[in-house]
């Protein structure tokens, strides 16, 4: 690595190579004590960067989703809202679920690739006859 490169990528950079099998990479993480390890996890100044690179590992499955927040509301206490309030939240959103109407589109892993400059969605069969008064908003 050169003068000035970020730690996001020195970790892209060992990753890289570490999966290329690099003899030199490989001895490195070998080489690595726990109390390094546990050192550089304590740290405030490295502790969010910890945080922030183990999501990195996830596969698309590991992500949360949709239903777990939805499960999440309909099972956790949260004693700063009315609970017939985060009910009826959680009943809304449940239709956007795996299992319900529309989920298919927005829970779970997808095979559908979003990076490009636009996505289109056709909303337009939709029955209005499901909202109270109107379609929901984009987000």
């Amino acid at each position: 690595m050169g003068l000035g490169a970020t730690e996001i990528e020195a970790y892209a950079d060992l990753r890289d190579r570490i999966g290329a099998k690099e003899d030199e990479a490989q001895a490195f993480v070998g080489g690595l004590r726990e109390e390094e390890i546990t050192g550089f996890l304590k740290n405030p100044q490295t502790d969010r960067m910890v945080m922030a690179l183990a999501h990195a590992h996830y596969r698309g499955e590991d992500y949360p989703t949709h239903a777990s927040l939805v499960e999440l509301m309909q099972f956790s206490r949260f004693d700063e809202h009315k609970k017939d309030q985060i009910d009826h939240l959680a009943t809304l959103l449940s239709a956007w679920c795996a299992h319900g109407q529309y989920g298919k589109l927005f829970d779970g892993v997808t095979n559908v690739s979003l990076t490009g400059k636009i996505a289109h969605f056709e909303l337009g069969y939709i029955p209005s006859r499901r909202w109270s008064s109107r379609p929901p908003r984009a987000c």
